[in-house]
């Protein structure tokens, strides 16, 4: 899913790569960026439009093949140059999920080989490695409450407003889900502020117990998938959805279904008991 999500991000950025990657572009000189020279960027010496578009190919063909699991750690480590490359080439394309994408190409040098999704599937005994879990995991939580932190600050959070102000503002997405949130009375939508602003702060704490993460995980993902259908951004929130699916854990709902069977089990049980008492009185 990582690959195919990048083979998109690259692919669409080809027709755009010369007017924000390139030396003809909005940052024609690289040392306009903050981290200038202090990673060894070869788009920083070869950044004719021509040469950027070639790049940008490059990189959507090498994602096709990380989707398809074939030489998944030499890839993955040319996609994390190339999407470091792209970064430091303009920083202006700066957004939440981008460390985190990078993240996950370096965490899949450290996943041993035949997963059962890939063509090969050569080990019936294969796991995630609980390490790479953990430190998605927590760097996921760390950077929502991180998040959540830094919103404290801003007026619009504090008093329930920002919704309002992502709905209104040039990003929003036209459609449905926009005029149905703007429809509803202020107090909701300051409710709906304060409750995203709740489950960001809340996350890393919510991390001491399986319960309690699946709770922030499906807090956050059903946020996240509602922000598809308000905002105009979707590359930056398929982004954030790519740690969430790297981040699920299967033994959340396993668990819930486990519950379940057992209480309907006990309540079969119950009513067959019932049913089984009643013939037996009639019986008699």
């Amino acid at each position: 899913m990582l690959g195919i999500y990048l083979a998109v991000h690259f692919f669409a950025l080809v027709p755009y790569g010369a007017e924000v990657f390139s030396d003809r572009g909005v940052l024609p000189d690289a040392r306009l960026n903050f981290t200038y020279g202090i990673f060894p960027n070869v788009l920083e010496h070869f950044g004719s439009p021509a040469f950027v578009v070639i790049f940008l190919t490059g990189l959507s063909v090498l994602s096709l093949i990380f989707a398809a699991g074939l030489f998944r750690r030499i890839v993955a480590v040319l996609l994390w140059y190339g999407w470091a490359c792209l970064f430091n080439r303009n920083n202006l394309i700066n957004n939440p999920s981008i460390p985190y994408i990078g993240l996950l190409l370096l965490l899949t040098l450290l996943v041993p080989t035949g997963e059962s999704l890939t063509r090969k599937c050569t080990n019936r005994q294969w796991q995630l490695p609980s390490m790479v879990y953990w430190t998605a995991w927590m760097l996921m939580a760390a950077g929502y409450s991180f998040s959540g932190w830094m919103k404290l600050y801003s007026p619009s959070w504090i008093d329930g407003s920002a919704l309002f102000h992502i709905l209104s503002n040039p990003l929003a997405r036209p459609g449905c889900a926009r005029d149905f949130l703007l429809a509803l009375p202020t107090s909701w939508l300051r409710f709906l502020t304060w409750g995203a602003l709740a489950a960001e702060l809340l996350f890393f704490p919510l991390s001491i117990s399986q319960r309690s993460r699946m709770i922030a995980w499906c807090a956050l993902a059903s946020i996240n998938f509602a922000i598809l259908f308000v905002v105009n951004f979707a590359d930056l929130t398929f982004g954030m959805l790519m740690i969430h699916f790297f981040t699920y854990d299967l033994a959340w709902f396993s668990a819930l279904r486990g519950t379940f069977k057992r209480g309907v089990l006990l309540y079969l049980d119950r009513q067959g008991s019932k049913t089984f008492a009643v013939l037996k009185a009639n019986a008699q």
